[in-house]
């Protein structure tokens, strides 16, 4: 993408090429664009038997409920911030683990007075 394009993608294509690739392969699977179909279809993924072969995440499955499995290693939200031009992963314990994260966040200064505002 980069190579062909110049930039990263946005954040959120890899979520929407991820899924993309799940509805073709069910699409596949039972020969069909009937809604009731794929849902049967889709409903096979599960963390066990996930092919691994997407980008936005480690293992992904639905839930009984059709709910996505969400926290790592699953598809989890990566906090992201802007600094010296770069983009970098920023920390957020409990969401997914630290060696994923490229940066430590920098609070802003927002009044000015050399110190990130915390509660201001």
């Amino acid at each position: 993408f980069k190579s062909r394009f110049g930039d990263s993608p946005l954040y959120t294509a890899t979520g929407a090429y991820d899924a993309i690739n799940m509805l073709k392969g069910a699409i596949e699977a039972c020969d069909s664009y009937d809604s009731d179909d794929l849902v049967v279809e889709l409903e096979k993924i599960t963390p066990e038997n996930y092919d691994d072969t997407g980008v936005s995440a480690r293992r992904f499955g639905f839930t009984s409920s059709h709910d996505v499995f969400a926290g790592w290693p699953y598809g989890v939200t990566m906090y992201g911030q802007w600094q010296d031009g770069v983009k970098e992963a920023i920390p957020c314990p409990g969401l997914y683990p630290d060696d994923i994260t490229s940066a430590p966040m920098i609070l802003p200064d927002w009044d000015g007075d050399g110190t990130p505002d915390i509660n201001e």
